[in-house]
This record gives structure tokens, sequence and C-alpha cells, in this order.
């Protein structure tokens, strides 16, 4: 109700970023989690980007129609082409209209590893810093699902 009188609507609630070594936990365990248990709609390049769709209008247009954004960052998002493009494009539409949150989940990688675009937007950022243990993932989960509605 509040999102019509505001003029803002979404095609997805959360558009997630990922390099290769991060397509397994997205596909068995986050897209599972996102759109089968919590019921809310998912943006993945590898699903929902048609062939022959230029990348750079497909992602800045799905960025532009999402509510949220997570990056999963992996030991090789670094390297990923399309990180820092993905980074800038969630920055702008952070600061330009109604992305509402970016989530980082650091999985296997140190904080101190992050790419450096992160860097201005720190403040605005809520970092889940997934657990290498089976303790700490119920509370990650719910660190997650409570970044969207908080």
């Amino acid at each position: 109700m509040a999102e019509k009188s505001l003029n803002v609507d979404f095609k997805y609630d959360v558009y997630v970023s990922y390099s290769d070594d991060g397509v397994s936990f997205i596909k068995n365990y986050l897209q599972p989690k996102i759109e089968q248990e919590w019921g809310l709609t998912m943006c993945c390049e590898d699903r929902d980007f048609f062939i022959g769709d230029s990348n750079v209008d497909a992602r800045a247009v799905s960025i532009h129609e999402s509510r949220h954004i997570i990056f999963l960052v992996t030991p090789s998002f670094r390297e990923r082409e399309w990180s820092s493009f993905e980074i800038e494009r969630a920055k702008y539409e952070k600061f330009s209209r109604d992305l509402q949150k970016i989530i980082v989940i650091a999985k296997g990688i140190a904080t101190k590893d992050m790419p450096s675009e992160f860097a201005t937007v720190w403040k605005d950022v809520s970092l889940i810093e997934w657990p290498i243990d089976v303790d700490g993932i119920h509370m990650s989960w719910q660190k997650l699902r409570l970044s969207f509605f908080y």
C-alpha cells in the first residue's frame, strides 16, 4: 500500500550479485530460502537474464527494478568482470532512488579483503559474515531476513 502511494513498484525484492564460486550457495541455499521459504522474488543472472540482451542493460535495469541488493562476496568476487559495475550501480540506485538495502554476505573472505568500491557506502551496508561452522548459520539466516524488513 505504501509503495503504491509513493509510486514505487519493484519487479524483484532482491537482486543478487555473485561470482562463479558462489553459484552453488545461491542455487542450493539462498534461492530456496528467499523464494520458497520467505516468499520473496529474487533476480539471478543465471536464471533471469535473457540471451542476447546487453549485459550492461540487463544488470542496470534489474538492479533498478529491485527493492534490495545482495552481494555474495567470495574469494573470486573481486576478479569478476561485473562486480565493480554492480557495486557502482547499487550505490547510484541507493543515493538517487528507492534501493532500500545493500546487503553484503562475506563468505570465505575476510572483511579487510572486501572490494574497495564498498568504502563509500559501508554506513549504508548490512554486513553478514557467513560462518564456517554450522552453529552460526541459523543466526546468519535470521540476520539476513531481518535485513529485508528493517
